[in-house]
């Protein structure tokens, strides 16, 4: 995948890249994705730049794979 991310070989539809001390994390399965990092600044420009290559809504709460999934920050 582009960008450094690496597809892990047991669950295909889950994509990892590590950035110095930083992880993002992402899980694509169909017309759903949901993905996270640990520094919100860079969350909110990965979240930018994937809404404007692709034609997507984003939810703080929403279902991905019938798992409700609630986005949480810790101040």
């Amino acid at each position: 995948m582009k960008d450094g991310f690496q597809k892990y070989p047991y669950q295909h539809t889950l994509f990892v890249k590590f950035e110095k001390e930083e992880i993002v994390i992402i899980c694509l399965y169909v017309h759903d994705i949901i993905f996270t990092r640990d520094d919100t600044l860079k969350f909110n420009n990965f979240k930018i730049s994937m809404m404007d290559n692709f034609e997507m809504t984003y939810r703080h709460d929403a279902l991905f794979l019938a798992i409700q999934v609630v986005q949480w920050r810790i101040q």
